[in-house]
């Protein structure tokens, strides 16, 4: 029997049904490439949202973008705005603790314009790699409102200043040294505890190789105009200082630097002005208090002290303390600083100045512009004071003080006043009057006994008596040349004492002749031989 073949029938699949599959492959393949390109999302926190727009709003780096903000919203508490941003997968590896964004737009600042290319292309958020990181990675910032002064990875030196009030400098402000700008002024904030203003400083490399223990900060003043004891002075800086303003920093002449500061935050005093500096440079400068019972009218802070006309100190706060001035005496406190180097020598401490004090060393009020009206202080000598004990006042030593030179002649002057006074009620001055009435009646009758000197002086009589006088003195005079070394009364006179002197010279020859022979005037001399007599024959 024959077998019977059955004929299966294979249903074939059409193409078409291939396009689905193979799109559906490769969505899933675009996909994952998507997901594996596309970078972290981050949050980033901004104070104010300007010219911030979501899927408009770019993310560059060095002017490449690397992202792109998605989405803004409020936070819970509606005082900050959360921006939800897509990074790149290579801008992924620039975020680290201190990784910095800020938005770039037009500004105008003191240092010039920029962002103008903005205008145009509207803003954009600027990201700037750090180098710290940590043990998680950080997906949260905090956008800035302008540029950063230096990046996390910027060679140079952060150091922290103290002043007491707000406003003196803004973010950017240039740092000097010697008129070159080496730095930046970071941030600025307050500090509650200590109530003083923090501000953050950004010195770069190289300069920051000028950062010594002992340097000083003071801020630069475009133009100084203060009236000093010497008059008016005004001091004008460059144009620059003049629109910058900013810091200054060095080291006071004839200092040691100290030690080169090389770790970040060290923290400096920021001064007024460069006279504060050398004022309260080191510990050579110590602070007293001085108690004056004389106006302290015009005298002002930064006043000088002087010894001798050299300054040695200066003014630091006139007065210091304006309460209870009754109970104290009326005495008017003044804070000065004074460099002991300059009168004594080390060790530079209260106990070394003391046995000064008690030779008599003090404090007087002196003017010094009677245009301006200013005082200054000067330190001088008067009576001794053996017993002088220290005092102290506001834990400040204080220095002996004496009434000043205005107060001395106020003094004087109602000294003066108060003697008049007691001369017109004690009668005295009538007295005077009277005695100076007799003095007057005595000068008029001298007057009238010079008067009758003078009449006689001018009579007749008197005159012909003179001229009687001057004839007698006249023959004396002629008498006495008459016997002058070349007077002719005289040379006759020597020609008798010459003859004279001659006969007394022969007399005398004649006289010494008779002595030798009596008979010489009787027997003349014989000049023939004198025969000798011969002897006997024999």
């Amino acid at each position: 029997m024959d077998k019977v073949i059955v004929k299966k029938h294979v249903k074939n699949v059409s193409f078409l049904w291939f396009i689905p599959l193979v799109t559906l492959l490769f969505g899933i393949g675009v996909f994952i490439e998507y997901q594996l390109s596309k970078g972290p999302v981050i949050t980033l926190v901004f104070d104010q949202a300007e010219n911030i727009a979501a899927d408009k709003t770019e993310i560059k780096a060095m002017n490449v973008k690397v992202g792109m903000i998605k989405k803004i919203a409020l936070d819970k508490t509606c005082k900050k705005i959360i921006a939800t941003a897509q990074l790149d997968k290579t801008a992924g590896r620039m975020l680290h603790e201190d990784t910095q964004f800020w938005v770039v737009k037009p500004r105008i600042t003191k240092d010039g314009i920029s962002g103008l290319s903005t205008l145009l292309s509207g803003a954009y958020i600027n990201i700037q790699q750090g180098i710290k990181s940590g043990t998680e990675k950080k997906r949260e910032f905090h956008v800035l409102d302008a540029p950063p002064i230096a990046g996390p990875d910027t060679p140079g030196l952060r150091v922290v200043l103290m002043h007491n009030t707000l406003g003196k400098l803004d973010v950017g402000d240039p740092v000097y040294f010697n008129g070159f700008i080496v730095g930046r002024v970071e941030t600025k904030a307050l500090e509650i505890e200590a109530k003083k203003v923090k501000y953050q400083l950004f010195i770069y490399a190289p300069y920051n190789h000028l950062i010594y223990e002992n340097t000083q900060f003071w801020l630069t003043k475009p133009f100084d105009l203060s009236i000093t004891d010497k008059g008016f002075h005004l001091g004008v800086g460059s144009l620059e200082n003049l629109i910058l303003g900013g810091v200054t920093f060095g080291l006071p002449n004839g200092e040691s630097a100290g030690p080169q500061v090389k770790e970040n935050s060290r923290a400096f005093t920021l001064y007024s002005s460069v006279k504060q500096v050398k004022r309260d440079f080191f510990s050579r400068f110590m602070h007293f208090i001085m108690l004056f019972d004389d106006s302290i009218r015009g005298l002002n802070s930064e006043a000088p002290v002087e010894y001798k006309g050299i300054q040695v100190g200066s003014v630091l706060k006139a007065p210091m303390d304006c309460s209870h001035l009754l109970e104290s005496g009326s005495v008017v406190p003044v804070l000065v600083s004074i460099d002991l180097s300059k009168l004594i020598s080390p060790p530079l401490l209260i106990d070394t100045i003391i046995p000064f004090f008690r030779e008599g060393l003090v404090a007087k009020l002196k003017p010094s512009n009677l245009f301006t009206g200013k005082l200054t202080i000067a330190i001088s000598f008067v009576e001794p004071q053996p017993s002088y004990k220290q005092a102290w006042q506001a834990n400040y030593p204080v220095f002996p003080t004496r009434p000043g030179q205005m107060a001395q002649l106020q003094h004087q002057m109602g000294s003066l006043a108060n003697t008049l006074k007691n001369l017109t009620s004690s009668g005295t001055l009538n007295k005077a009057d009277k005695t100076l009435d007799n003095l007057n009646t005595l000068l008029k009758t001298a007057n009238t006994a010079v008067f009758d000197v003078h009449s006689l002086l001018t009579a007749k009589g008197t005159k012909s008596l003179t001229h009687s006088a001057s004839e007698a003195l006249m023959s004396l005079h002629q008498t006495l040349d008459a016997f002058n070394e070349d007077g002719k009364s005289l040379y006759a006179f020597k020609e008798s004492l010459i003859h004279l002197d001659r006969s007394l010279e022969e007399l005398s020859l004649l006289l010494k002749q008779l002595n030798q022979k009596s008979n010489a005037l009787i027997f003349t001399e014989s000049k023939g031989f004198d025969p000798k007599p011969k002897g006997i024959r024999k």
